[in-house]
């Protein structure tokens, strides 16, 4: 519980202090994605982090406390929660594989492919590291429910399509995660219009 790699319980409150130097929070960002994928999440340490990085320990865990929290930052865009991508045209196969194409190039990041597992696992005992993935998801949802709405008011789509707010969110996270798992990458494009067709599909039959 006391080493850097864990240390939830020394969280520091909240108040001022030194201002945010953004550049070298990416330059240790960019640094735990480059070690996670050559040393695996376990293998991870917060104390390899500081030496690549030449800095002191607490620059890096006065932000994010935990290895959990420092991996799920860099491989989640930092401290800046994404707003939903609210770009909708009205097309919804073409909007539903516009939202299909992102999960799969965030899913098929070496960095996240590799630490995504553990970071799972995390979840269910760092409060912080699942609110972050609660917080990408609840994201998802917005967008998926204004493409749905935007379908229906171009005329795309039958008003029944809003039924399936719930249910594709919950459908595009488990497919972008499970292609982590298959033995070689499957062609992007044919993919990305397979899951794409079943979501609309989805929706239609809702």
């Amino acid at each position: 519980m006391g080493s850097a790699d864990n240390l939830t319980a020394e969280r520091p409150s909240p108040g001022p202090g030194r201002p945010r130097n953004e550049e070298l929070d990416e330059l240790i960002l960019e640094t735990v994605r480059e070690l996670v994928v050559e040393m695996g999440y376990q293998a991870l340490s917060v104390q390899e982090v500081v030496r690549q990085c030449n800095v002191h320990v607490r620059t890096i865990t006065r932000r994010w406390p935990s290895k959990a929290e420092l991996v799920t930052a860099a491989i989640s865009g930092g401290d800046e929660e994404p707003s939903p991508a609210l770009g909708a045209t009205g097309n919804l196969r073409a909007d539903l594989r516009s939202v299909v194409e992102g999960a799969l190039d965030y899913m098929s990041q070496p960095a996240t492919r590799v630490a995504m597992p553990a970071l799972m696992a995390e979840m269910r005992t760092n409060a912080h590291v699942a609110a972050r993935f609660h917080r990408r998801q609840a994201d998802l949802r917005a967008t998926v429910h204004t493409i749905l709405e935007a379908a229906v008011q171009s005329g795309d789509a039958p008003k029944t399509v809003i039924r399936a707010k719930r249910l594709l969110p919950n459908m595009i996270t488990g497919s972008a995660f499970s292609v982590q798992f298959m033995d070689a990458d499957p062609p992007k494009d044919p993919l990305i219009d397979e899951l794409t067709d079943l979501l609309l599909a989805a929706a239609l039959g809702a």
